[in-house]
């Protein structure tokens, strides 16, 4: 019988199969209005979300992980 990991519902078995996405941020908008946040999204940026966003809705996620920069959020 195969193991199986007792507090999680999304991946009961060991050996089933994960699929991991990498998206990188879209375009940024130029200067940076906080250093510590960086520049939102510009307009090419915002159209490329709405490009990875429209290619990947079918899929389902069960976590997403991103920086604290305001272009990674926008992105996600």
């Amino acid at each position: 019988m195969p193991r199986t990991y007792e507090n999680t519902s999304v991946r009961q078995e060991q050996d089933a199969p994960i699929a991991v996405y990498f998206v990188r941020h879209g375009h940024s908008a130029g200067p940076e209005i906080s250093p510590a946040l960086g520049p939102p999204l510009s307009k090419l940026g915002e159209y490329q979300a709405e490009r990875i966003a429209a290619r990947l809705a079918k899929e389902t996620f069960d976590h997403i992980y991103t920086s604290d920069l305001t272009r990674a959020h926008e992105t996600s």
